[in-house]
């Protein structure tokens, strides 16, 4: 296939593009959400959603209309009680990190940060450092932080939470179905994540999952500072549509709802650790390409993700111009974001339905625009 500049093959870190047989779920008519055909499909997206975050019953889905940063909000404002001294530590490496900090001091909720080196993620004995010198509830943390493709170490992290008796948080939006995820296993409070990413949906979808302890605490505030954001007015929801039953407080949405039941089931379909080595594989192929024109990484070896890449340009001064030549070769890239880096590097996507045509294909690009 020919991608033109009006029709690009879209490599950005999300969104991404979505495959032929989603869409024509999803574009059938439109789907009340009191009918069967969507709570069966609502049904079945939680329960894959427990499938594909690696849980048992015990955890709880929340998929509501709405995007990352609406989960990331969810996530926190359901966690902290104006009634008590709660104190979080937000973790940052990279844009998004700090995104956790502004909703933070946007409800003035008492929190520290965890600076990571740019290209860098978490470090376990920092992490230490911190429980042990202040006063810590809740810990946030981007599993992958879609600025600078810092891949964090999520499973050490949980564990540090834990041997700390502090809920983790995790923000999955740049990671989930690209990188390996063992919630219940490695012990992690909230996963959250969005539908525009590996998850190769259109956006619009906030969604998290719960451990019962995190659903406690949500279920037993004094105060949440949101009526829609509320968890206490979506949990009976959810337990409804989990039993095959409909119930109400906002019209869902019902489309990308049935998106999500048919991609979630070509997952499970593919298998979880085959999609995983699919990314890994991409990954790889990619910044090693990159690597055989010279080109090097914002982010650092240890720290690569599988589902975007960093690159320097060779060429900072020509930045601008070096995207527009790739898309005028029929490849959509995106600029960095970080803050006193973004004149440095590019953003790649290689995830969802990504393949080694799509890989090659923007290479040809870069080359060309070389």
């Amino acid at each position: 296939m020919r991608y033109t500049q009006d029709d690009p093959l879209i490599m950005i870190p999300g969104p991404v593009s979505v495959n032929n047989d989603v869409f024509k779920k999803m574009s059938k008519r439109a789907f009340a959400h009191t009918e069967n055909t969507f709570t069966k499909a609502f049904q079945g997206s939680l329960q894959n959603l427990q499938k594909l975050h690696q849980v048992s019953e015990k955890y709880t889905p929340v998929v509501i209309a709405g995007a990352g940063t609406l989960a990331m909000e969810i996530a926190m404002i359901n966690l902290y009680d104006d009634k008590k001294t709660n104190h979080g530590l937000i973790c940052q490496s990279g844009y998004f990190g700090d995104r956790f900090s502004y909703i933070a001091n946007s409800f003035g909720f008492r929190h520290n940060n965890l600076i990571s080196k740019i290209g860098e993620g978490i470090k376990e004995e920092d992490l230490v450092k911190q429980f042990k010198n202040n006063q810590t509830d809740f810990a946030f943390i981007q599993h992958v932080d879609t600025s600078t493709g810092v891949l964090n170490d999520i499973k050490m992290f949980a564990e540090v939470c834990s041997d700390y008796d502090v809920i983790s948080v995790v923000d999955g939006v740049c990671a989930f179905n690209g990188q390996e995820l063992k919630q219940e296993e490695w012990g992690i409070d909230i996963y959250l994540t969005g539908a525009q990413k590996a998850l190769a949906l259109p956006p619009g979808l906030a969604i998290l999952m719960y451990s019962p302890k995190a659903r406690e605490i949500s279920e037993t505030q004094h105060h949440i500072p949101s009526y829609y954001s509320n968890l206490n007015n979506w949990w009976p929801i959810i337990d409804s549509y989990m039993a095959g039953e409909v119930k109400y407080f906002s019209t869902p949405a019902t489309n990308l709802v049935v998106g999500l039941h048919e991609m979630s089931q070509q997952i499970l379909t593919e298998g979880i650790y085959n999609v995983y080595n699919r990314h890994k594989q991409l990954a790889t192929y990619f910044r090693e390409e990159l690597e055989n024109q010279n080109f090097k990484f914002l982010t650092s070896d240890d720290y690569f993700a599988n589902t975007m890449s960093t690159p320097l340009y060779l060429n900072e001064e020509k930045s601008n111009d070096f995207r527009k030549l790739i898309l005028q070769n029929g490849v959509l890239i995106a600029g960095g974001i970080q803050k006193g880096y973004g004149h440095k590097y590019f953003r790649v996507g290689h995830m969802g339905n990504v393949t080694k045509e799509n890989i090659d294909y923007t290479l040809d690009a870069i080359k060309k625009a070389l």
